[in-house]
């Protein structure tokens, strides 16, 4: 039974993301309510600080990364 309800709701979901008068209707009304210079302009200074930092890390992390999963270490 759960297992059915579960897989009901996976496809209505599905749909739901699938049309697209839903999707258009959803981002007219969470425009509507959410401004988002607001939300930007809110932000403190030390998280676009600690964002800025922690993206520069990870993306060198995955560059590390796809180095040493590389065949050949030549451009090591």
């Amino acid at each position: 039974m759960i297992k059915n309800c579960l897989n009901y709701c996976l496809n209505l979901r599905n749909k739901v993301l699938e049309s697209k008068l839903l999707i258009f209707i959803f981002g007219v009304i969470v425009g509507t309510f959410i401004r988002l210079d607001e939300v930007i302009s809110s932000i403190p200074t030390w998280i676009w600080v600690l964002a800025s930092f922690g993206s520069i890390v990870a993306c060198y992390f995955l560059y590390v990364k796809y180095k040493i999963n590389q065949d050949t270490f030549g451009d090591f």
